[in-house]
């Protein structure tokens, strides 16, 4: 199982590193890893993040609505959504303004 690949993983890592470790760290159950998106969009990447959703791609028009786009980022501020509504517009409209707009 995946459980199973993942402790053989950690155990591999541990025995090439045990001497650099400390003890803590070693006896320490494996732990998940998550990205901090939202902290980013808030701060650096916020500016970046307007640029791009809070201006217009021509090939949505029609597809979605740019005051929809807005509002989704104006509740990720106000924190009434996660961060992945905002993030996932922003990945589209970013490839869309690269890939299909001329």
């Amino acid at each position: 199982s995946g459980s199973e690949k993942s402790g053989i993983a950690k155990s591999l890592l541990i025995d090439s590193m045990k001497s650099l470790l400390p003890t803590s760290a070693i006896k320490r159950k494996k732990m998940g890893f998550t990205f901090p998106f939202e902290v980013w969009m808030r701060g650096s990447l916020r500016a970046e993040m307007e640029a791009v959703l809070l201006s217009k791609t021509k090939p949505l028009d029609g597809l979605i609505s740019q005051k929809a786009i807005e509002k989704v980022w104006r509740h990720f501020l106000a924190g009434k959504s996660s961060w992945s509504r905002p993030w996932s517009l922003y990945v589209l409209k970013a490839w869309v303004d690269k890939n299909l707009s001329h």
